[in-house]
């Protein structure tokens, strides 16, 4: 189990240094990342490991928390607009990728074709589940760039330190995000207690990993010319 956490904690950083260069190339630099997060959530997800006896993960968690800090460097640096506009374009995008599995495993396979069942296997959609995660995903993207950029131009607390809004909204979107997904996804196919477990555990690994996110936004801001003083 050592080794899972080990690759875990590489996989946080690469996926947080990834996003820390990108936003050095700009807006469109940023969006193409966060739509590889967003596609690559939908297939890395049928990955399971071990990280404490009988308990698993999958490889997601990463992938999901920093989704929102695309989400939060967009509404800080190019406005609400912008990171709905992301939102909406990497929703489409992966429903274009499952379209496009879809078409890829519907060809007859060769009798040599040995890969055949692995795509199947890896690219075939439950449309339920599907659904449930493009409908969470653009719900808790809109809700947390719209909250965010309220926040940003109110004149308390929250509108004078990044760092809470960022860590706040983040929190509240996954919060959003966890419970549309699974309860959409998984009630009457799982019992209730397991679904609340699903939720209690993705929700902590989320949390934990938005200190990270808010480093990357508030560090990415500070050195951005287009950010203003008072975003900080």
């Amino acid at each position: 189990m050592w080794w899972n956490w080990l690759i875990s904690l590489v996989h946080v950083f690469l996926t947080l240094i990834a996003i820390r260069i990108a936003a050095r190339f700009g807006k469109t630099a940023l969006m193409t990342l966060g739509v590889v997060y967003a596609i690559s959530m939908n297939v890395f997800v049928l990955k399971l490991f071990e990280l404490f006896p009988n308990f698993y993960s999958d490889p997601t968690h990463p992938l999901s928390a920093f989704y929102m800090t695309v989400v939060s460097i967009l509404t800080e640096l190019y406005g609400e607009r912008e990171a709905r506009y992301f939102v909406k374009l990497s929703l489409g995008m992966q429903v274009l990728f499952s379209t496009l599995a879809i078409i890829t495993i519907a060809y007859k396979p060769a009798p040599v074709d040995f890969a055949h069942p692995h795509i199947v296997a890896l690219l075939s959609p439950n449309l339920r589940i599907v659904l449930s995660s493009w409908f969470a995903y653009y719900v808790s993207g809109v809700f947390k760039a719209s909250v965010q950029a309220r926040f940003k131009v109110s004149k308390g607390i929250l509108g004078k330190y990044l760092w809470l809004r960022d860590n706040l909204t983040s929190k509240v979107g996954q919060l959003v995000d966890n419970f549309t997904f699974f309860l959409l996804a998984f009630v009457g196919a799982e019992p209730f207690k397991i679904i609340l477990m699903r939720i209690g555990a993705c929700t902590l690994f989320e949390f934990l990993l938005d200190y990270l996110d808010t480093w990357v936004v508030v560090s990415v801001c500070r050195s951005s010319k287009l950010s203003g003083q008072s975003a900080i």
